[in-house]
């Protein structure tokens, strides 16, 4: 009996350290698949950190090429403006340009209407053409002061004496 309470009791050591060595693998198991767990969780935050950054970076890359396009329209609506604001300034230039040309050409049939009345007067003088050559140059006095020649001119002679 001796040898079997001996038996037993290393049989009961023996467990007890297999019992120990047993939790300690088990705690070892555990320490083991919580540092595992640990790491991997680590991993996923530093991924969803990595995420979340390379998200920040294309949400300020599209509010840059989002302000650049912008800009573009904006400077496109001005250089649109200045084109119109060109336009509209040559349509007043050309305006004013037809303005001058027609008043040349006005200027000179007066001119030459003029020269024409001076020109039947000087025949008249010369009597190469009938008529009176002083109504004749009282019809250029009045269109050189800018009177018309019409019924309200009142032709008067003075006669020598």
């Amino acid at each position: 009996m001796c040898n079997e309470i001996k038996l037993a009791l290393v049989s009961k050591s023996s467990s007890s350290s297999t019992s120990s060595t047993c939790k300690a693998r088990a705690r070892a198991a555990d320490e083991a698949k919580a540092a595992a767990e640990s790491e991997a969780k680590a991993k996923a935050e530093a991924a969803a950190a990595d995420q979340a950054k390379a998200a920040d970076q294309a949400k300020a890359a599209d509010q840059a090429k989002a302000a650049e396009q912008a800009k573009a329209a904006e400077q496109a609506k001005a250089a649109e403006a200045t084109k119109a604001a060109a336009a509209d300034a040559a349509k007043v230039a050309a305006a004013e340009l037809q303005r001058l040309i027609d008043a040349q050409k006005a200027a000179s049939a007066q001119k030459a209407a003029l020269a024409r009345r001076a020109a039947r007067a000087d025949r008249m003088i010369k009597g190469r053409v009938a008529g009176d050559a002083w109504d004749e140059l009282a019809l250029l006095a009045a269109d050189l002061c800018g009177q018309p020649a019409g019924p309200g001119l009142r032709l008067t002679r003075v006669r020598a004496m």
